[in-house]
């Protein structure tokens, strides 16, 4: 377990590299790599710059993050970006191979995601990258764990949700979403200035 999370961009990149050779000759010429909030594609590209992209920029952060970074949360946010970055490549083969596929329902699935695996923010210690970052919470190791507990717990329910609405409402859940992420955020900076 400590070899996957202590190598999670190698992983990820050697995943979007298989998977990216696999399909490769199914895929349509031209790629969608952009969509409005309704799920409408609005952008393409050409096969290989679009299957091409993500993976050269989880490659980026491959070597951003083996130039020796030190700080543990600034590696969990560079994992996190990998993380997104790999969902964004599955999404643009998915549409690719599936131009009917339900974009907003993706889309929420994978925000889901996202916000389920910010728990991780859940045991950090005060720093720059990771949490809510008030005032009030960098004042205090105690403020700051406790509105950063408070915090995941919100994210987890606010994912959770998103996840059932991605499937059953995916024409609106996207949107849902991210209204719930934005009360979750700042419902948690207002709890930070009340919390002892």
């Amino acid at each position: 377990m400590k070899i996957i999370k202590n190598n999670i961009l190698v992983i990820i990149l050697i995943l979007m590299v298989l998977i990216s050779i696999a399909v490769y000759d199914i895929l349509p010429t031209r790629l969608p790599i952009h969509f409005t909030l309704t799920g409408t594609v609005d952008g393409t590209a050409p096969k290989l710059e679009g299957i091409s992209f993500m993976p050269v920029m989880e490659l980026i952060l491959w070597l951003i993050s083996s130039l020796g970074i030190k700080d543990i949360n600034l590696k969990k946010v560079i994992d996190g970006i990998g993380i997104i970055l790999f969902l964004a490549q599955l999404t643009i083969i998915g549409v690719a191979l599936k131009p009917t596929a339900n974009i907003n329902m993706i889309n929420s699935i994978a925000l889901s995601c996202m916000i389920i695996i910010a728990l991780i923010t859940r045991n950090n210690k005060i720093n720059r990258y990771i949490g809510i970052r008030t005032t009030r919470t960098m004042s205090s190791d105690k403020i700051w764990k406790k509105t950063n507990t408070f915090a995941s717990n919100l994210l987890l329910v606010v994912g959770s949700i998103g996840f059932v609405l991605g499937i059953f409402l995916s024409s609106v859940s996207f949107i849902i979403i991210i209204a719930l992420l934005l009360i979750a955020v700042v419902g948690s900076i207002v709890y930070s200035y009340y919390v002892k």
